[in-house]
């Protein structure tokens, strides 16, 4: 099984809120992970998310600037298993990873319709 995060750091200042690095092993614990920093500029960023992304054995690629739904539909099109998907600021308590084992079954969060994000400016 496979985890992949993205990591979008639009603010130097709020790297502290990436705090999926800490408990990721327990949610996670012998998944591949896989961390694609969101086009990260900033050296001090990119060396402390791919040092966070080593530090729990997963793979760190800076990859072209994605909306998460492009970024989505990518991991959806090449996909030939099943993968889960973990945002940056998630905290585990418990091993999830065998939750669908055997059984593909989607699990998300709540719906949040479409809608013009003024901070980033791009559609949510």
């Amino acid at each position: 099984m496979t985890l992949h995060i993205l990591a979008t750091v639009m603010n130097a200042d709020r790297l502290k809120s990436v705090t999926v690095f800490r408990t990721v092993r327990d949610g996670f614990p012998t998944a591949d992970i896989v961390v694609y920093g969101n086009d990260i500029e900033d050296n001090h960023s990119r060396k402390t998310i791919a040092s966070a992304a080593a530090y729990v054995g997963a793979h760190y690629t800076n990859i072209a600037r994605h909306s998460h739904g492009q970024w989505i539909e990518k991991l959806l099109a090449n996909a030939s298993e099943p993968f889960w998907i973990c945002d940056t600021d998630i905290v585990f308590f418990d091993k999830v990873e065998d939750w669908f084992a055997g059984s593909p079954e989607l699990y998300a969060g709540r719906y949040e319709p479409q809608f013009w994000e003024p901070w980033t400016e791009t559609v949510h």
